[in-house]
C-alpha cells in the first residue's frame, strides 16, 4: 500500500520550501509517482527522500542535468484517478507498489553518496588540470631559460674570439697571465704602460 500525501505535507516532510518542492517535482515529474484527482495532485510518500535528494543536489551545486543522470533508472508512474472518486476515497485507496518505484527506492538511497562522489571526482579533476597547466608553464620556462642560456654562451665565446682579435701578441700573455700577489701585479702594469 502507497500513502498519498499533498505536496505541501511532502514539502513539510522533506524539510524543503513549498515553492521549491513545486519546482522540483515540475522539474523530475517523471521521478515521482502522482496520482491526480482532477487538477489535485497526491504523492506517493516514496517521494519525500527523492525530493530531499533533489534539494540536497542542488545545494551541492549540482545543475538538472547532473540529477537527472543520477536518477535515469528511475520513470515516472502517474494514476490517473477517476473523476468519481471523492477525496475520502482516494485517501482510502490503495496503490500496489510496482518494480519501478522500488527501484527507484533503492536508487535514492544511494544518491546523496553517488553526489558526493562524483564532487569529489570534479574536485580532483580540477586539482589535476591546475598541476598539469603548472607543469606545463614550468617546462615553457625552463626551455626558454635554455635557450637564453645558450644564446649567452655564444655570445661569450663571440666576445672572446672578437677580443682575441683585437689585442696584439704580447698583451694576450699580459692579460692571461694571472699575478698572485699585489707586488706581481704592480710589475705587469709597469710591464704594460712601458710598452704602450
Amino acid at each position: 500500500m502507497i500513502d498519498l500525501i499533498t505536496m505541501s505535507e511532502m514539502a513539510r516532510q522533506a524539510n524543503v520550501p513549498e515553492t521549491s518542492a513545486r519546482r522540483y517535482v515540475e522539474q523530475f515529474n517523471e521521478f515521482f509517482i502522482i496520482q491526480k484527482a482532477g487538477a489535485r495532485k497526491l504523492f506517493a510518500s516514496s517521494g519525500v527522500p527523492l525530493l530531499r535528494s533533489i534539494a540536497e543536489a542542488f545545494k551541492r551545486g549540482k545543475d538538472r542535468d547532473d540529477i537527472a543522470q543520477l536518477l535515469h533508472k528511475a520513470e515516472a508512474t502517474t494514476i490517473d484517478a477517476a473523476p468519481q472518486y471523492s477525496m475520502p476515497d482516494m485517501a482510502t485507496s490503495t496503490i500496489a507498489p510496482s518494480p519501478l518505484a522500488e527501484s527507484l527506492a533503492q536508487s535514492l538511497a544511494v544518491l546523496p553518496k553517488l553526489l558526493e562522489q562524483k564532487n569529489d571526482i570534479d574536485n580532483l579533476q580540477t586539482h589535476l588540470t591546475q598541476i598539469r597547466q603548472a607543469l606545463h608553464e614550468e617546462q615553457t620556462l625552463r626551455k626558454t631559460l635554455e635557450k637564453e642560456l645558450h644564446a649567452l654562451r655564444e655570445r661569450v665565446i663571440q666576445l672572446e674570439a672578437h677580443m682575441e682579435t683585437l689585442l696584439p701578441e704580447e698583451q694576450k700573455h699580459i692579460t692571461t697571465a694571472q699575478p698572485q700577489t699585489i707586488d706581481d701585479r704592480h710589475q705587469v702594469f709597469e710591464k704594460f704602460s712601458l710598452e704602450l
